[in-house]
């Protein structure tokens, strides 16, 4: 917070045009002020709401893992404990994620140009490529099938 907005807060008056807010004549502008505060409570569900976040971004479903968790320590588990098992999930996750594509031959060089490696060709001439999803992949997130640019 700025000096003179802290010494208008504390009701200071301000040489200037500035004056202290709490003025009797400035009621409605009160009013508005009031009518934004937030008085929602903090902490937890903050970090809940996090959490979603967290998992959503790692195509997980968070009551699905909380579920998982709840019946891998009990029915009373903390924040911390859904953390653990998140994390291990996501790790999980890292682990097996590769992107494979079943390409014809014409397009091949344009695969391999963009980091893809040849899994095995099939017996109709065409080719299985896989690569490794990178975090830009995953923000993209089409359905479908991309031609690497």
């Amino acid at each position: 917070m700025t000096y003179p907005a802290l010494k208008i807060k504390r009701g200071h008056k301000i040489p200037g045009s500035r004056e202290a807010y709490y003025d009797s004549s400035k009621t409605e502008k009160l009013r508005e002020k009031y009518s934004r505060v937030d008085f929602r409570p903090r902490g937890r569900f903050e970090e809940e709401e996090f959490l979603r976040k967290i998992a959503s971004f790692h195509g997980l479903d968070y009551d699905e893992v909380l579920e998982e968790a709840r019946e891998i320590y009990g029915e009373e588990i903390d924040q911390e404990k859904v953390k653990k098992h998140l994390r291990w999930k996501i790790e999980d996750r890292k682990k097996s994620r590769k992107k494979q594509e079943i390409i014809q031959e014409e397009e091949l060089r344009e695969y391999l140009d963009s980091g893809y490696e040849v899994e095995c060709e099939l017996s109709d001439g065409r080719f299985i490529v896989s690569k490794e999803e990178s975090i830009l992949d995953l923000l993209e997130g089409g359905e479908g099938r991309k031609v690497p640019s």
